[in-house]
Formats: structure tokens, sequence, C-alpha cells
């Protein structure tokens, strides 16, 4: 387990420490909401465009989809909520919660991850997948006055006792911008690019959405 020096409430709150005096309402809420709190972030609006290519990976996309990870539809107009709850788990490490759900016509996909914060490496990890087996060590970064970016550096793939890495010769990326709104506190936009190191960009989305602070439901929220 990981090990903190010092006590943190939020799994972001070291990396934008720094920058709390500058970070936007909408990403401040989103970003240092803190463990136990009894409410939560939710993010609501719709995803412009969601893409694929080449079309020939979309029995890859739909075994994916199996494990919660990515799925094989794509459209335009398609509305999309953000859940985040946040919680400390053993020895007091916070962690949030993120869900994210996808209404594309006749189907719903949930795409459910947990963030937290690893100390000795100085990076966020996102757990995903089946019991959150795939570990995606990302660096994330703010850009005054209002920009979010991640960026996906090392994969693991964990089997039990077993640490597989997915070497980045044949695993994919992930980069993903947020831009806060500068004439509206609760509005950002999100641009997702995945990239496979043979492929190209395979895989992506861009939206803009509507923060809200509620009273939290729990991490099964929408």
């Amino acid at each position: 387990m990981i090990t903190m020096q010092t006590l943190i409430t939020s799994p972001f709150e070291p990396i934008f420490r720094p920058f709390a005096d500058q970070l936007p309402e909408s990403i401040r809420a989103q970003y240092l909401l803190p463990a136990g709190s009894k409410k939560e972030i939710v993010l609501g609006g719709k995803m412009d465009r969601i893409w694929r290519r080449p079309s020939w990976l979309w029995p890859i996309f739909w075994l994916l989809a199996k494990w919660n990870i990515f799925y094989p539809e794509v459209g335009t107009n398609v509305p999309t909520v953000l859940t985040i709850n946040s919680k400390y788990i053993e020895d007091q490490v916070p962690i949030q919660i993120w869900q994210r759900t996808f209404h594309f016509p006749g189907s719903r996909r949930r795409y459910l991850s947990t963030m937290l914060y690893n100390s000795k490496l100085s990076k966020i990890i996102e757990l995903q997948g089946p019991g959150n087996r795939f570990h995606e060590v990302a660096n994330v970064s703010f850009s005054p006055p209002g920009t979010i970016e991640f960026l996906t550096i090392h994969s693991t793939l964990r089997l039990g006792p077993l640490k597989i890495p997915l070497s980045p010769h044949y695993w994919i990326t992930a980069h993903v911008v947020q831009k806060a709104d500068p004439e509206r506190d609760d509005r950002s936009s999100v641009n997702l690019t995945v990239t496979h190191p043979w492929f190209g960009p395979i895989f992506g989305y861009e939206g803009t959405f509507t923060t809200t602070i509620r009273k939290s439901r729990g991490s099964n929220a929408e």
C-alpha cells in the first residue's frame, strides 16, 4: 500500500496544491473534492463526437467493452455523465472514483476507474478493468489559466501476484485535455485521444460539460 508522508485529502492535491489560487472554480471542485465528502461532482453534457479507427479493430473494442474498457459504439451528440466520488482507503490514502456513462441510441455504456496518488512516483495511477487489473501511470499537469492534461506514460496488467508491464511498443497511450470555459465557471471541454504505436490514433472523443455539486448518492449514482 502507498504510504503518504503527509495526509492529503485528494489524490490530485499534491499536483495542484501549488496552483490552488489559480484553479478555475469547476476544476478545483472536481480535482480537489476531499475524501469522505458527503457531496459528489457531476459533469453532465454530451460528446460532440466519439470515433474509432480503423474499422477492422471493432472486434477488439467489442472485447474490451466486456471488461468495461472502451466500447465499439461511435456517434455524435452522445449524452454523457461523469460522476466523481471521493473516499479514504486503508492507511488514509484518498481515492476518487470516476464513473462515466455514455448514452448511445438503444444502449448505455459505463466506464469505471479509480484515481489515486503514488507518492514514490509523484504520479497519478488510474485503475481500470475487472478487479482494477489495469494500472495506468499518468503525468497530470495544470497550465494556467485553466487547462488540465493527462498523459499515460506506463501501463501494467496485474493478475494476482503477477505484474505484467505492457510495453509502449505495442500498448496504447491516452492523452486527455480538459479546458475550463473562461466565460463560465461551471463549464469545461474534454478531448481524449488514444494512440497505438503501430496504428496511430485509434479512439477518441470530445465534448462540453457543465459541473454541478450534489449530495452524494454513492459511486453508482448515474
